[in-house]
């Protein structure tokens, strides 16, 4: 408990205002009841002032002391506020500073309107010091800020995830599966200790989640760890381990590779991405290229800053680059959560204008891989209290974040709630499957990779599970997308797929059969275009030419036929010419890229090869195509 008697007004005023004489009686009460005070005898501080307010309700030292009680040693504040507002509405001008003490108050009580005139008054009054107007013009743009926010909130009705998941303690959001059916999060005691890693499925038939499991080492293990997160596929898991015998700081980020359903031992991200200080709180883009995560680093605004470090197609990692001051602050910036659009990024922070403590955050990436001014989410999604660590689901309509419990207990719980049309990320093809051998009809692990064909850019690259042969792949809207699939000892598959701007996400399930290279085997090369009519290549045929290039440069013991096949429209001789002619133009290229003339032929079959009937265009169009077939292996 501390001594008031009016040195806080005093300092913030700079003058000492002597206040109408008073009943020497009435001094010597308020002298009792000031050293009441000052024995950590509130209550009877609070009695002796009352009875002399009665005596005399001007006596305007009283309810100073009254407000310094109730806001110090009583913890209420809605009855510190009505004393200093009793003192004001007696004579505010003995101590017109009270105005900074009940902005500030009703700051914390939520009440911005009112103090924004506290705060306004302050600054009306050139004898107040300088340094409490230039504070309360910082308050009054903070009040304005969460005034505004309150008098428009958002749509928003959070639901517990409930006790099978949240505890007495800590519990922070990491991962929700696209299907929404399990959730990854850690778990702390309230009272400190090592961080777990835990996961809760969701009940078919209830559809509530079950009592939450500890995952099984290596990902958790003695070391303290926490801030696990999943690639969106869930093939790779990033952690944070602090003071680990291979750690370059406090903290490091470490990755593990899922096969089948285990994870393998979690390797250091090394000294490129780690820092001497603290790393933490990854989340890896979609398209398996960018690693966000927050640091204590050098070179940053303060405190913690978000960073980016780009993943090299040697595996090797870019030196991390800070976000910039659109994102980040001089205070602490945390929990980055890159959702699978590749885009929309949704963080946490401390400094950025806010409801208070913690708020969360949103901000979109532009073309050239700078960040748009972070938006906050708004009110009640942030409060006075914490709101941290938060997702968004595949599916962008639903968001499950971690809360503090209440402003006299920081624990933390989950929520989930569909978060508003105006704050959600890029709607996604969610492309889902398995790949198998075609003739034992086994699953197998195979590469993908998708290629914008207008602009021959690599969107995505990933791979299906060796054991298992599943995947799950996010693409962004809005591309003409050529998907390569590859693995040594198969021929290469191609596939086109399209997916434009809709209003929601869309799941597409598809597996795939490679075949083993073997004499005989054909590969339908499904991205190569020619005009109407023509046998000119054009350029959205490159990406898939530059593919059976290398596939061919890899396997150097293939010899193989290209062929060129047409539908039934127009003469047959005019037919069999024009698939020459486009077979010829695959071969050119191929010769072009150093493929050995020894290797390859080429031949046109017109129309006499279909693999569809000619009565659709459906059908028609598949029997236009180019394909190539294995002569020797």
């Amino acid at each position: 408990m501390k001594r008031f008697l009016f040195s806080l007004i005093i300092l913030i005023t700079g003058i000492l205002l002597v206040p109408a004489q008073t009943d020497p009686k009435l001094d010597k009460q308020f002298e009792k009841a000031v050293a009441f005070y000052e024995s950590r005898k509130p209550d009877d501080a609070l009695n002796l002032l009352d009875k002399l307010l009665k005596s005399d309700p001007g006596y305007i030292k009283a309810y100073l002391l009254q407000g310094e009680i109730y806001a110090d040693a009583k913890k209420d504040k809605s009855k510190a506020i009505a004393a200093y507002q009793k003192l004001l509405s007696v004579d505010s001008t003995a101590y017109p500073a009270v105005n900074f003490t009940l902005g500030t108050l009703l700051m914390d009580m939520e009440r911005y309107g009112e103090a924004l005139l506290c705060f306004s008054k302050i600054l009306q009054n050139e004898s107040i010091r300088i340094e409490t107007r230039t504070e309360s013009k910082k308050n009054m743009q903070i009040c304005e800020f969460r005034n505004q926010r309150m008098l428009h909130p958002v749509s928003f009705h959070p639901e517990n995830v409930g006790e099978a998941i949240n505890s007495t303690g800590y519990e922070f959001v990491n991962a929700v599966s696209s299907d929404e059916n399990s959730l990854y999060f850690t778990r702390r005691a309230a009272q400190g200790g090592i961080e777990t890693f835990f996961v809760s499925k969701r009940n078919p038939v209830s559809h509530l989640w079950e009592n939450a499991q500890m995952l099984p080492p290596p990902l958790n293990s003695e070391n303290t760890q926490g801030a696990l997160v999943f690639s969106p596929d869930f093939r790779f898991a990033f952690i944070t381990r602090c003071n680990a015998r291979d750690s370059y700081g406090s903290c490091d980020l470490y990755v593990s590779k899922r096969i089948g359903d285990t994870f393998t031992e979690p390797q250091n991200l090394g000294e490129v991405v780690n820092s001497p200080k603290w790393d933490s709180q990854p989340s890896f883009s979609g398209d398996g290229k960018s690693l966000f995560f927050a640091s204590q680093r050098e070179g940053g605004f303060g405190g913690s800053d978000i960073w980016v470090t780009y993943l090299h197609a040697d595996g090797s990692w870019s030196t991390p680059k800070n976000l910039g001051e659109a994102v980040n602050s001089p205070k602490d910036e945390m929990c980055p959560f890159i959702h699978p659009d590749g885009r929309t990024l949704y963080f946490s922070s401390r400094g950025l204008p806010g409801m208070g403590g913690a708020d969360l955050f949103m901000t979109k990436m532009n073309a050239d891989g700078t960040f748009q001014k972070a938006q906050n989410l708004g009110y009640p999604i942030n409060t006075k209290l914490d709101e941290i660590n938060f997702i968004v689901t595949a599916h962008e309509n639903r968001a499950y974040y971690s809360r503090q419990t209440s402003e006299s207990n920081p624990t933390t719980d989950i929520y989930s709630f569909e978060l508003p049309a105006e704050v959600r990320p890029e709607p996604l093809l969610i492309f889902t499957g398995r790949t198998f051998d075609s003739i034992t009809r086994q699953p197998i692990g195979a590469n993908f990779e998708f290629i914008d064909v207008k602009t021959n850019q690599q969107i995505l690259q990933s791979y299906s599970d060796p054991k298992s042969g599943k995947f799950e792949l996010f693409l962004p809207p809005n591309h003409l997308c050529a998907v390569n699939i590859t693995k040594p000892g198969y021929l290469f598959y191609s596939e086109t797929f399209s997916f434009e701007q809709g209003d929601s996400a869309k799941t597409v399930f598809v597996d795939f059969y490679l075949s083993p290279i073997q004499v005989g085997e054909k590969v339908v090369l499904k991205n190569i275009f020619f005009e109407t009519d023509r046998y000119d290549l054009k350029p959205e045929s490159f990406a898939e030419l530059e593919k059976l290039a290398e596939f061919l440069k890899k396997n150097t013991q293939l010899n193989i036929e290209l062929s060129g096949h047409t539908d039934n429209q127009g003469s047959t001789a005019h037919n069999l010419t024009l698939s020459q002619n486009r077979a010829m133009a695959v071969y050119n290229f191929l010769l072009e890229k150093g493929i050995s003339k020894s290797r390859l032929s080429y031949k046109g079959y017109g129309e006499t090869q279909p693999v569809a009937p000619n009565t659709t265009e459906a059908g028609r169009q598949a029997n236009r195509r180019t394909e190539f077939k294995v002569l020797g292996n």
